[in-house]
């Protein structure tokens, strides 16, 4: 795993427990996850040849 994205789970991770709205950024990541993961998937099945 790349160092970049570790640090980058980790800024999550830090944020979710000393900002005082933690819940919303818990949601919020999650939902920008979910997006990021939707486009990804369908960016791929567009290109992937025979499909």
């Amino acid at each position: 795993m790349n160092l970049l994205w570790i640090a980058l789970i980790s800024v999550f991770v830090f944020a979710e427990k000393v900002v005082t709205a933690g819940q919303f950024v818990a949601r919020a990541s999650g939902m920008v996850l979910i997006v990021t993961a939707l486009w990804m998937l369908f960016q791929n099945a567009v290109t992937v040849p025979g499909v």
